[in-house]
């Protein structure tokens, strides 16, 4: 997309990913419709597997809903947000 879409949030250090994913649903404004993954230092988190939705790539990834950015960010920046992974899911068995 040209120019590329983007907003700037504050949120508190005690937010989860859980959270965030919602932060940014709501200011783009998105519908929640597809699945979704934060990465953190190579670390992935998620939806708590046991809400019905297996892995995409690999092991299941962490619990998004206890994570905490305190705990896991040094600088802002260091989160990378993916979303529409159904997308990707279909790619990955071609």
């Amino acid at each position: 997309m040209d120019p590329p879409v983007w907003r700037r949030v504050r949120v508190e250090g005690e937010t989860t990913l859980a959270e965030l994913h919602d932060v940014i649903q709501a200011v783009m404004p998105w519908d929640d419709s597809h699945l979704h993954q934060f990465e953190v230092d190579e670390v992935v988190y998620g939806s708590d597997p046991s809400d019905g939705f297996p892995p995409l790539f690999g092991a299941p990834p962490r619990r998004e809903d206890t994570a905490r950015l305190r705990r896991l960010l040094s600088r802002p920046g260091d989160v990378l947000y993916s979303c529409c992974l159904a997308i990707h899911q279909r790619n990955a068995g071609k």
